[in-house]
């Protein structure tokens, strides 16, 4: 019943995916389900929301049906998002029941389906992130914010070294940053992912 975009590589930690779930059965009428995803100690991991289309209900660590969609003949869809945990999260898995009804009346005819999906977390290698290097900060000079652009990888954190090579900045990996603090000078930005790193200089005006 449960199929998503997640590549066979598997989950980039924090970045988004679409899930669809499909329950069929001939005959059926009404459907209902609800999808969790755990790691591999029953923990929920992993962020469920609704899509544009408002199909369904979610508070994060589940999902499940609204009342008002849950008709079809024969199969019922569902779409929604999935956004991936943290890095280190490790293999996830994926756990749907859904009800298909007859609409009878009483219970004779419907029944319960159940569906699993386990996916890996993608290892990002230091080519990966050399790749994702297309990395640009802008506005470059800036007087408040930097923002990052063109990585999509799982950082561990940025930091940022003034001219003379000394740490005055370290925080988890962002895309935005206030630099409103920063005295003016020249400054170098890096992003740091295990241990690899990349590196861009800017101006604080």
């Amino acid at each position: 019943m449960i199929s998503t975009d997640i590549p066979a590589s598997g989950y980039v930690p924090g970045k988004q995916y679409t899930v669809i779930l499909k329950a069929a059965k001939s005959g059926v009428t009404k459907f209902g389900f609800e999808i969790t995803s755990e790691d591999s100690l029953g923990s929920g991991k992993g962020t469920f929301s609704n899509t544009s289309e408002g199909n369904i209900k979610s508070n994060g660590k589940r999902a499940t049906h609204k009342s008002s969609n849950n008709s079809g003949s024969g199969s019922k869809s569902w779409t929604f998002s999935w956004t991936a945990p943290v890095k280190g999260s490790g293999n996830i898995h994926f756990f749907a029941a859904a009800l298909v009804a007859n609409n009878n009346g009483n219970t004779s005819g419907d029944n319960v389906l159940i569906d699993t999906l386990s996916i890996a977390e993608a290892s990002v290698s230091s080519t990966d992130l050399l790749n994702y290097a297309k990395i640009e900060i802008y506005p470059n000079p800036s007087s408040k914010e930097l923002t990052i652009s063109g990585y999509t990888g799982a950082a561990d954190y940025t930091a940022i070294f003034n001219s003379t090579g000394n740490l005055v900045f370290k925080e988890n990996y962002s895309t935005i940053l206030n630099i409103a603090y920063l005295e003016a000078g020249v400054y170098y930005l890096k992003i740091v992912s295990g241990t690899t790193s990349v590196t861009r200089p800017f101006i604080k005006k």
